[in-house]
């Protein structure tokens, strides 16, 4: 695949689809008579002029993903260590000038030297010098700016710290990115297949984006017979989670890191030749330039292509009944205009009304989505519960006293982090939920107001678009601010209200006290046997302590958990009845439009008729340009699908 061949193509479709976006929002605008567009329009739109695309690599922890990035990028840019080595994430922009930055949550940026991008994200380095001091300022991201040829304009790749990690607040980061991500590349190794953590996450994913991109690192540790058989038996585990959403079968692509590397810097070509050969690289770049060029090409246009389709239609249909409302001269065919808008208001009230099964049904998802978060948080607290069992393991693991004092004081820091980050994880996949269940009421309704539109063939059909690549550029345009469908910042706001305490180290036992009595050894084993029912029992208190933070009533009449699920269902029912309200009021509006115009005088009807017959027009110039932007996307598509 040629980008270079394909890019102007590309990029001249987004800007054929701005271009065209400005017009019909100033020409709907313009005139009173029309409908204006949509806030779904307005988020295309905005989507498309700021064309940011994130690749997210990620998977679980210790399986080469920032070394894959630096083969990649040939250069050892990323800290790589046998440890944990990523705690930040590093989004890495191609750019002329070499650069790099921290960027915090608050938009504020701080310059720094590559000498300091492992000490800024870097686990094994915050373990050595501690974590360090922002100020009082959140870390979100380290900028990376540095030429990388093969990276389109407006993609960055983006490092995750890993799933499955000692740290869960690496998790959590991980989560939170891949939450936005545009495409991702998942990385694992032969050690074993994907296991079900990693098939959880993958499904995840598959919500947000079907742009997925799989890679086997590490092959040159193991024989081919190994790898290539693990491989096979990831593939089909893979197929099976692909084919329950209507994607094809995806590739693993095995690929060494560590042969790459040595290709980059090899001078003798014989040589250089073979290390990439044995690296796979070759077929991994293919697929990555693929996916990217893809993504690049085809996820936010598709988007607004689909905006503009719609409201072309919608406006031509008016149009003409505008015309037809100006030419009627008998009751009978103004009988007829009223009547098609009076259909219209039937069904958008039988389907989406209060009283109506669809509106029940969202009513129920709603209420399921809503309940399963006070479940799902107080399940956090319980002994049977993953944090518990952790922990509860770790401190039977524990054969020294060291081991204990070095627990007293990591166990509370981390246990208050990992129930922060669960809990807004579980926050975060309600929002996610209750967003995919607004996108489909809207696009019901929006496709009952241009049920009545028939034109010729050779006009526009409303373009498609497929569930994923939609609900990403929702998630997006959330992510960036742009609310849609009515989902109001209280949402977000009530996620602010988690500050769950810094709890001091847990004391513990020492041995010296019962050397008094029977000797070291016996001494030791009763220290080491007291300290486990100890900081047993301190770690049912510290849960019951951050239970109490998040499920209990605080102040006024609801917990933090109860105020986020009244707040989120509110929210949610709200943005149902306003997008019933205002499709409503639309068509009363355009009824209303339809009889004034056929009241007029035959004299007014005359001049109407002619400013009309301009207007159709204009939007019949429109409709031509539409349709060619929709042929290159057809061309574009059968590029990429092939």
């Amino acid at each position: 695949m040629n980008w270079k061949e394909l890019e102007p193509k590309a990029m001249g479709l987004r800007q054929k689809l701005l271009s065209l976006m400005s017009s019909i929002e100033e020409e709907s605008a313009e005139d009173k008579r029309l409908l204006k567009v949509s806030d779904t329009f307005k988020v295309a739109k905005e989507l498309i002029e700021r064309p940011e695309y994130d690749i997210v690599v990620c998977g679980e922890v210790k399986k080469g993903k920032s070394s894959l990035l630096n083969a990649i990028i040939g250069e050892d840019l990323l800290p790589v260590n046998n440890e944990i080595a990523t705690s930040q994430v590093f989004r890495i922009t191609n750019s002329r000038a070499e650069a790099y930055e921290l960027v915090f949550t608050d938009g504020s940026r701080q310059p720094i030297t590559r000498d300091q991008l492992s000490h800024y994200g870097s686990q094994v380095d915050a373990n050595l010098r501690g974590e360090p001091v922002f100020k009082g300022r959140s870390l979100d991201f380290i900028q990376i700016n540095y030429p990388i040829e093969f990276l389109p304009e407006g993609v960055n790749l983006v490092d995750t710290p890993g799933l499955g990690a000692i740290y869960k607040s690496h998790e959590a980061i991980t989560q939170n990115y891949v939450r936005n991500a545009a495409a991702v590349i998942f990385v694992f190794d032969p050690e074993r297949p994907l296991v079900q953590q990693e098939q959880a996450f993958i499904e995840k994913v598959l919500a947000v984006t079907p742009y997925l991109l799989f890679v086997m690192t590490k092959v040159d540790l193991y024989k081919e017979a190994v790898w290539s058989n693990q491989i096979r038996r990831s593939e089909e585990l893979l197929a099976k989670l692909f084919e329950a959403k209507h994607y094809p079968a995806p590739q693993i692509f095995p690929m060494s890191s560590a042969a790459l590397r040595r290709a980059a810097t090899e001078v003798d070509e014989d040589e250089r030749e073979m290390e990439m050969e044995d690296s796979y690289f070759p077929a991994v770049k293919e697929e990555l330039l693929y996916m990217m060029y893809k993504t690049v090409g085809m996820l936010r246009t598709g988007f607004a292509l689909s905006e503009v389709e719609k409201q072309t239609i919608r406006v031509r249909a008016f149009v003409d009944d505008l015309i037809k409302a100006s030419v009627a001269d008998t009751k009978d065919a103004q009988e007829a205009l009223r009547k098609g808008r009076e259909q219209l208001q039937i069904r958008l009230q039988s389907d989406w009304g209060p009283n109506s099964a669809k509106r029940a049904a969202v009513d129920h998802e709603l209420n399921a989505i809503c309940g399963s978060v006070n479940s799902r948080a107080q399940q956090i607290f319980l002994t049977t519960g993953t944090i518990y069992k952790n922990y509860d393991s770790k401190i039977e693991a524990i054969t020294s006293l060291d081991e204990f004092e070095v627990l007293g004081k990591t166990m509370p820091v981390e246990i208050v982090n990992e129930v922060s980050s669960r809990w807004q994880r579980i926050a975060r996949d309600a929002q996610d939920k209750v967003m995919a269940q607004l996108n489909m009421v809207q696009g019901e309704m929006e496709d009952i107001m241009v049920s009545d539109a028939s034109f010729q063939k050779e006009d526009i059909g409303v373009k498609k678009l497929s569930g994923a690549d939609k609900f990403n550029c929702y998630r997006t345009s959330y992510m960036n601010g742009v609310i849609t469908s009515g989902i109001g910042m209280s949402i977000i706001a009530t996620l602010g209200l988690v500050a769950l305490p810094i709890i001091g180290p847990i004391a513990f036992v020492g041995a010296l006290l019962w050397g008094f009595f029977g000797g070291k050894e016996s001494a030791q084993k009763k220290a080491l046997a007291d300290n486990k029912v100890m900081f047993k029992q301190e770690l049912s208190k510290l849960l019951n302590e951050l239970s109490a933070q998040l499920m209990h009533v605080q102040k006024g009449n609801r917990s933090v958990v109860g105020e986020f699920v009244f707040e989120l269902n509110n929210s949610a029912r709200e943005a149902v009845k306003n997008l019933f309200e205002q499709q409503k009021a639309q068509l009363q509006e355009e009824a209303k439009k339809l009889e004034e115009q056929a009241k007029k005088t035959a004299e007014e009807k005359k001049q109407n008729l002619e400013q009309l017959n301009v207007l159709r027009a204009t939007w019949n110039a429109i409709a031509t340009e539409v349709v060619k932007a929709g042929d290159v996307y057809k061309e574009l598509q059968k590029v990429f699908n092939k």
